[in-house]
């Protein structure tokens, strides 16, 4: 409804846009998340949740032993393509709804990962599931209060830094931004600069 209501290109539009990209990027993650858990239980693994009992107790063998919560790493995924299994790709695990807004398609005849929302890849690291869009969302954020920080910084001082290393020479928290992102004191904040995404943002319109 909001969509009809903007113009795409326009400031209204575009937080519309944006706000939907990071609705339809959390419910990636939850649904990569939950293929994750799906992929952990059919190599032996615990269910992590009793919503995981009930939803992968198709990939339990009564029979196999389960693996000890010592050797739970032999059942993680090694990465996300780990989880374009048909097995793990149920209904009752990737409701007909994902097919529009969900992060696989199909591609050449077998499932696919999709980008996220915002044209950048998924990733998984230490078991979680990340949208690099939302990463940088966030980052913003950060960067945003590491600013407020340099201000104040150089309102005591009387002087505002040359460099990023004198900036956290300051006591300025900067975290580094995260892949794709190129930090930099630009005059007297800070600022990112990303890479290109290596696809285009999904079309909402």
């Amino acid at each position: 409804e909001q969509l009809r209501q903007t113009k795409a290109g326009t400031p209204g539009g575009d937080f519309v846009e944006q706000r939907l990209r990071s609705e339809f990027a959390h419910i990636g993650i939850r649904t990569l998340e939950t293929l994750a858990n799906a992929y952990r239980v059919a190599h032996g693994a615990r269910p992590p949740r009793l919503l995981d009992l009930w939803l992968d107790s198709d990939l339990i063998d009564p029979f196999a032993p389960l693996h000890p919560p010592a050797a739970a790493a032999a059942a993680e995924p090694g990465a996300l393509t780990d989880l374009l299994d048909p097995r793990l790709v149920r209904p009752r695990r990737y409701p007909e709804y994902l097919a529009a807004i969900g992060p696989l398609t199909m591609a050449h005849g077998g499932l696919a990962l999709r980008s996220d929302p915002f044209g950048l890849p998924w990733r998984l690291e230490g078991g979680r599931v990340l949208s690099m869009g939302l990463e940088r969302q966030s980052y913003a954020k950060l960067l945003a209060h590491a600013n407020t920080q340099l201000l104040e910084r150089a309102r005591q001082q009387g002087s505002w830094p040359a460099t990023l290393a004198e900036v956290t020479a300051r006591g300025v928290a900067v975290p580094p931004p995260p892949a794709g992102g190129h930090l930099a004191l630009d005059g007297e904040q800070l600022a990112v600069t990303w890479d290109p995404p290596p696809s285009p943002p999904w079309t909402l319109r």
